[in-house]
């Protein structure tokens, strides 16, 4: 019999399995049917704990691109520390290689309260987990943006006193919950990179580099747009400290550069100057994590930062189309500007409230 319990004030789900001889029988029925109903719960989700002693020994293991940047090996770690705080289990945190390896002195995943350091030391087997074959006959990763995708993944780690080797690549989707438990463990593996006060009152991440007019076009957003956002806010309320973040544009141009002798004192721009990954990602992921508002794109840097800060309390998504990127809908305010006549106005009336509580604080 399966006892299913909703906590409402803090959002967990207990499953509770009292015969071990129904758990197989009964646990695709149960996910099917409670993953359809409870969709837009996993938006928020939600801590999924297993109260069961035959399930509580899963341990998760990453395997990401050891060549790719930051914000997306960051999902991919986080992928295995979500799914050790859904199943009650652990997971083995990784260091960061090759192109991210100065961030092992920022970021540190042992620090969860689900990293085990230590493996088994008997009877413990490595089970490779596996999605269906994708259309390009090369990706196995689960669809976690789907409700039916992470009951399969759910159903998959059936064994105790295991290690589950996650696919490659394989990105969170809707396990990126937001209960505040869960962030607060997973921000606290990049504690020496908070500060004990905001460093912005917001911060603007321009993704730049190999994003531009012609390659990747739908991440592209321009430059006008930032500053007309800039110009409302400023006029609205003038001691608003904002950051400015980014990249060189791909013809060496720095953006929104006319914005330093405009405003002043008023907006910082910092700019790196490669395109490429380098020591001034730390310096911006920083930044990020400690302002009070956060705005930028279809970016794993900037929605990465936003979910593990343990400041920043909006986070605006500027998109051009449906592709918003990696955080649940309901963790950000996203804007289409394809849909949006004033983008200006309507984030202005989306970061008001948050911008009276800093003058409150002032």
């Amino acid at each position: 019999m399966i006892d299913a319990r909703v906590a409402k004030a803090k959002w967990h789900f207990f499953f509770n399995f009292s015969d071990p001889a129904q758990i197989n029988a009964s646990r695709r029925q149960f996910i099917n049917y409670h993953f359809q109903q409870c969709v837009i719960w996993i938006h928020d989700v939600a801590l999924f704990i297993v109260n069961d002693s035959t399930v509580c020994n899963r341990v998760f293991l990453a395997n990401p691109d050891p060549y790719g940047r930051f914000g997306h090996v960051t999902l991919n770690f986080m992928s295995a520390a979500l799914m050790a705080h859904l199943h009650n289990g652990h997971f083995i945190p990784r260091r960061y290689e090759y192109f991210t390896c100065r961030w092992n002195k920022y970021v540190d995943w042992s620090r969860s309260s689900k990293a085990l350091n230590l493996l088994y030391s008997s009877g413990c087997t490595v089970c490779h987990l596996a999605s269906h074959l994708h259309d390009d006959g090369i990706n196995t990763t689960y669809d976690l943006q789907s409700a039916e995708g992470v009951g399969q993944l759910l159903q998959d780690c059936y064994r105790k006193d295991r290690i589950y080797l996650l696919p490659f690549n394989q990105l969170p989707g809707l396990v990126l919950t937001s209960n505040s438990e869960i962030r607060h463990d997973l921000g606290s593996c990049v504690a020496p990179l908070l500060q004990s006060q905001y460093t912005s009152d917001i911060c603007i991440h321009i993704r730049r580099g190999d994003v531009n007019p012609l390659r990747h076009r739908s991440w592209f957003i321009d430059d006008n747009v930032y500053a007309s956002i800039i110009r409302k806010v400023l006029i609205s309320k003038p001691n608003t400290r904002i950051r400015i973040i980014s990249q060189l544009n791909s013809d060496g141009s720095r953006p929104l550069e006319q914005l330093a002798s405009e405003f002043g004192s008023s907006v910082e721009i910092s700019i790196s100057e490669s395109q490429w990954t380098n020591n001034d990602e730390v310096d911006a992921f920083a930044a990020m994590l400690n302002c009070k508002i956060l705005i930028g794109g279809r970016s794993s840097f900037c929605q990465t930062a936003y979910y593990l800060s343990l400041s920043a309390q909006r986070f605006i998504c500027l998109v051009n189309g449906s592709d918003a990127g990696f955080l649940p809908p309901r963790m950000m305010n996203t804007f289409d500007l394809a849909a949006c006549d004033d983008i200006a106005n309507m984030v202005l009336e989306a970061v008001h409230p948050a911008l009276e509580e800093i003058k409150l604080d002032i």
